[in-house]
């Protein structure tokens, strides 16, 4: 008889145990690719909010291909995880297996890129407009709201666009409120996205130089990092450190740049960690039927001469007093602490 008992209870247990295992939360992280170092620092803050959370993550490298993350996708269906996070290669082709998902009950939970024509349980991102908003201020004051300037950018990308939008905001209200008029030309704004991201922009800015002699072009804009690195790049090689150059994003050169202290001015500082941690937070509460955020957005930070020794880069954690340009209140729990 106690043996049979003792047969039961081991039963109980090991039913216990198995239930346990199968009720533990996994999350398939969808990545648009590993062999980038921005989405690297995002899966590393995704993995230490998975840690912290007790959560299982799984995340998968698309490679930049946008067939294999719908088949992987797919795959995440068929073994029926708690959650879907996904940074879309494209944002559109995507959009019918992410309806497969929502169909099959995995909330979705979008990062970095919005799907087009597909809403998200959640959108975690950068406040990208903000981002452009920060710089265009900047270069407004730092120009008197006058000069010709070009920017390269990746054509046809939203959060890029929206950058874009930010930029040109920013420049216009930053001249209204020092009563400015508003004399800025635009040259031309040129894809980046042809070839690879630094060659492509040095030689656009190449050709710009050759165009435009000393004095006849005030600024170069450059979306994202490599983008303003390979026209800092050309500016350098020509001579040229009457044209200035601002972008966004700061990866380890873009800091380099700015610290030699020449013409590479300002950037804005990317918080892939905080995305990733605050990805898998929104999940989490999804799942468990909390309040979530459906939209949030982190706020850039401006980097500069003055504060890029203290800049942390894509792995570090940021405080709100970091630049004068704060987190939103909402994301103080992020910070707490730190």
């Amino acid at each position: 008889m106690r043996t049979k008992l003792l047969l039961a209870a081991a039963l109980v247990l090991g039913l216990t145990t198995a239930a346990s295992a199968d009720d533990k939360i996994k999350i398939g992280y969808a990545v648009m690719g590993y062999n980038h170092p921005l989405f690297q620092a995002m899966m590393d803050g995704a993995k230490q909010g998975a840690q912290a959370l007790g959560v299982e993550l799984i995340p998968v490298d698309a490679q930049f291909d946008v067939n294999k993350q719908i088949a992987q996708i797919e795959d995440f269906i068929t073994r029926k995880v708690s959650a879907l996070m996904v940074n879309p290669v494209t944002a559109k082709e995507t959009v019918p297996v992410l309806q497969k998902a929502r169909a099959a009950g995995i909330p979705v939970i979008a990062i970095d890129t919005r799907p087009v024509g597909f809403e998200p349980d959640a959108f975690v991102t950068m406040n990208h407009f903000q981002g452009g908003y920060i710089i265009g201020w900047r270069i407004a004051n730092d120009l008197n709201c006058k000069g010709r300037w070009s920017a390269i950018w990746a054509v046809g990308n939203e959060q890029a666009a929206s950058r874009m939008r930010g930029l040109e905001t920013g420049m216009d209200e930053a001249c209204k409120v020092r009563g400015l008029d508003n004399k800025f030309e635009k040259e031309g704004a040129y894809s980046g996205i042809t070839g690879p991201l630094r060659e492509t922009s040095r030689q656009i800015a190449q050709t710009l130089l050759t165009k435009y002699p000393a004095g006849e072009l005030a600024f170069i804009f450059g979306q994202t990092d490599e983008f303003a690195n390979g026209a800092y790049l050309a500016t350098q090689a020509a001579g040229r450190e009457d044209v200035r150059i601002y972008g966004m994003d700061n990866n380890d050169d873009m800091r380099d740049f700015i610290k030699e202290d020449k013409n590479m001015v300002a950037t804005t500082a990317h918080l892939p960690v905080e995305v990733g941690r605050a990805a898998v937070q929104t999940a989490v509460d999804i799942v468990k039927k909390q309040p979530y955020l459906k939209e949030v957005q982190l706020n850039f930070q401006l980097i500069d001469q003055a504060n890029v020794q203290f800049d942390p880069g894509w792995k570090g954690t940021y405080h709100p007093s970091f630049s004068a340009f704060a987190f939103p209140e909402q994301l103080k729990v992020l910070t707490t602490g730190q």
